[in-house]
């Protein structure tokens, strides 16, 4: 065993295997790596990915939710009220279809040999990644659910 780095520990268990274990977890990394060189490095950039496409739907959900506060923008949604509601779901669907198969490529890459804990790690955060799509594609929704039903563009009683 020995440290390569400040932020790393490396331990060699076989010649032909090696774990990475990150201490300083960082937003692009910072994660267990289990598996050949290769494809160890190509399982870590999957998970950045799935971490990439959460980060962007959430994004794109919070910039949606702040156009609203614009009454052109608001005028525009209730005049496609439909089209955009089944975009936003699409959007959510794809985003999700997204996120698993970034994570059933990151189980291949690490291969059958994958700690319980990690792959436990590694589900509970697909799952994670999943309710929070779900929950900023849920809020959307049910802000444009209020909006229409209670009238955004009323004019304001003096």
């Amino acid at each position: 065993m020995f440290a390569d780095s400040a932020r790393q520990f490396v331990e060699i268990t076989h010649p032909l295997r090696f774990r990475v274990i990150h201490f300083a977890f960082r937003l692009r990394s910072g994660f267990i790596i289990v598996g050949s060189p290769m494809n160890c490095e190509l399982a870590q950039k999957y998970w950045e990915l799935g971490n990439a496409i959460v980060a962007f739907s959430v994004l794109q959900m919070l910039a949606f939710l702040y156009a609203l506060a614009g009454k052109e923008f608001r005028r525009q949604i209730e005049d496609h009220y439909r089209f955009v509601q089944i975009g936003v779901l699409v959007g959510s669907v794809a985003y999700i279809v997204g996120v698993i198969g970034c994570y059933h490529m990151e189980l291949d890459l690490r291969g059958s040999a994958i700690d319980p804990n990690v792959h436990a790690v590694l589900w509970e955060t697909f799952w994670a990644r999943i309710v929070i799509i779900l929950l900023y594609a849920g809020l959307a929704l049910g802000t444009m659910f209020a909006g229409r039903r209670y009238g955004w563009n009323r004019k304001e009683k003096l």
